[in-house]
């Protein structure tokens, strides 16, 4: 079984992420550790960029049919990287101060089920760190990719 990278959220090249981007830092600047990344908190903030509310009982699985697969950690259980769309990352890269604060309201419900929910302050800090790696992706020319944990 082959480790999952300490970051769940990171900028990596494509060669980098063909081998499962193991060295990549959570730095804050190539990568960070964020709570509670998987495919619902991945769709719930892709739902959040196009300006709609998330509701888990009515997700279009299509919402992330657009983030690329590109390595699986451990055949049976996972982990799985993903690369973001190009698209994603340009619209984290470009949020303005009042879109930003729209992206939070909408995403910040599905993590309030979690155990533990993470306090009001939390999730605007995770977008933060989204927009930064983005924006760094975006002048390095480098995709931005998430890990979906493990089973």
């Amino acid at each position: 079984m082959i480790s999952h990278p300490i970051p769940n959220v990171f900028l990596a090249s494509p060669e980098e992420a063909a081998t499962g981007a193991l060295a990549v830092p959570a730095d804050g600047l190539a990568g960070a550790r964020l709570y509670g990344v998987d495919d619902q908190t991945i769709a719930a903030l892709c739902y959040a960029l196009r300006q709609k509310d998330f509701d888990p009982g009515a997700v279009d699985p299509t919402i992330l049919r657009d983030h690329q697969l590109l390595y699986t950690y451990d055949e049976l259980h996972g982990g799985w990287l993903f690369r973001f769309p190009d698209e994603v990352k340009q619209t984290l890269a470009q949020l303005n101060e009042k879109d930003f604060e729209a992206v939070v309201g909408r995403w910040e419900p599905v993590f309030r089920d979690f155990d533990p929910a993470p306090n009001r302050a939390v999730v605007p800090e995770m977008l933060n760190q989204l927009v930064l790696l983005a924006t760094t992706g975006v002048r390095n020319c480098k995709p931005l990719h998430w890990v979906a944990p493990s089973c």
